[in-house]
């Protein structure tokens, strides 16, 4: 087999892009807990000042859209970071969080469930990413994200053949990060499909795409 490719520059590491995302969300939200905790407060003095069940009754929706909001910028900024991973290509801890998110049933679910397909899809993964943009189209018929869904999952039946990205776009060896077409001899996951350089594939003892069960299936040779 041919020897591992030369590796691209280092990304960010997934930390750096973590805190670059989800600290200014958590200044947000402790922001946002604090006009909500006053609120909750001023509507606590006067329901006991008045003895009256109406401010009491205001503090505690006070209090639940405070939650609300707080967990939702938390969200949204985990969400964030989620694809600031993926652009990086750290695709295990992006695909780790995201399903963490589908997974909370929050308002970021459906998205979290689409990126996860996306994740797949750009490693080339292409049995793993038609998978996961048909569980996710079963539970959403409708949205953007449904139909940017439909339209690839449709590319992907229809060219079971061809990488699961577009011929302009250059595929990278999910192992060392480099393009699988920089020469040398390349190999298919028997699982995925997803394209690894050789020497990459034996040093990693099969697939290296996360969530590929294959990882010791016998490679196809593609050159």
């Amino acid at each position: 087999m041919g020897g591992k490719r030369s590796k691209k520059p280092a990304p960010p590491e997934p930390h750096a892009l973590r805190h670059s995302h989800e600290g200014p969300a958590a200044s947000r939200a402790f922001g946002a807990g604090v006009v909500f905790a006053g609120a909750v407060v001023v509507a606590l003095v006067i329901g006991a000042n008045l003895r009256h069940p109406l401010p009491l009754a205001a503090a505690v929706a006070a209090f639940l859209m405070g939650v609300g909001t707080v967990t939702g910028i938390l969200a949204r900024g985990r969400l964030a970071a989620c694809r600031a991973l993926l652009d990086h290509e750290h695709w295990e801890p992006a695909i780790v969080e995201l399903k963490r998110l589908h997974s909370s049933r929050r308002a970021v679910a459906d998205e979290a469930a689409y990126l996860v397909a996306l994740a797949y899809d750009r490693q080339g993964a292409r049995t793993l990413a038609l998978e996961s943009y048909r569980a996710y189209l079963k539970r959403h018929k409708r949205g953007v994200w449904a139909v940017e869904a439909r339209v690839r999952a449709g590319e992907l039946e229809a060219a079971p053949q061809v990488s699961s990205r577009p011929v302009e776009v250059a595929l990278n060896c999910p192992f060392c990060k480099a393009d699988v077409a920089e020469g040398g001899t390349t190999v298919e996951c028997g699982g995925c499909g997803t394209a690894h350089h050789a020497g990459c594939y034996e040093e990693q003892g099969g697939c290296a795409v996360y969530g590929c069960q294959a990882k010791t299936a016998r490679a196809r040779v593609r050159g």
